[in-house]
């Protein structure tokens, strides 16, 4: 169980989801995906690797430490720390509105606690407790600073702000490939 954990904080540091079906369930739920890109929110391998590609798209240099690890039965906790730098937009849906947070420039350690369930073998549940106002702290949004809310400003007059939204609404795993599994076919 723990190792198709680190695989999948691996596909966010790498961007590697062409096994991605190796490891993530087909009936897979992300309770976090309702704020992510439409093909997230779909779940299994195919939205698991929508939210790698969304994140990304956001950060570079992602890293995942692991603080901890427990698992009962088929139920885990991992407690990390991602680290990254905000290099692009971070996209939010939220209902029928979207948040643009143009790239600050800035690094980030934002600590998450992510709980989960496997089934088959695969991961098939997810969901996380984070300080999603420490991150938008350390990027400079919260309180918005004026450089932030400037930044926020050019975006929406120049036009990169609906070209972000319009990538984000179309966005999708960041392979050529169908997302399918490498294991061997019964």
């Amino acid at each position: 169980m723990h190792t198709l954990v680190r695989r999948s904080y691996r596909a966010f540091e790498t961007g590697l989801v062409d096994d991605v079906a190796d490891y993530v369930h087909q009936d897979f739920v992300n309770d976090e995906a309702v704020n992510e890109p439409p093909a997230a929110a779909a779940g299994g391998p195919r939205g698991f690797a929508t939210t790698v590609a969304w994140l990304r798209m956001a950060y570079s240099g992602l890293d995942f430490t692991e603080h901890e690890f427990m698992q009962d039965g088929d139920r885990y906790i991992s407690v990390v720390t991602m680290r990254g730098t905000h290099t692009g937009p971070l996209v939010i849906r939220n209902g029928e509105r979207y948040v643009v947070l143009p790239p600050s420039g800035r690094r980030f350690a934002h600590r998450q606690v992510h709980v989960g369930r496997v089934a088959d073998g695969k991961l098939v549940e997810h969901r996380a407790v984070r300080d999603d106002f420490g991150l938008l702290q350390q990027l400079g949004y919260a309180p918005p600073t004026l450089r932030a809310l400037a930044r926020q400003l050019r975006w929406a007059v120049n036009g990169r702000r609906r070209a972000a939204i319009a990538a984000f609404e179309q966005l999708e795993p960041a392979t050529r490939a169908p997302v399918r599994s490498t294991a061997a076919m019964d």
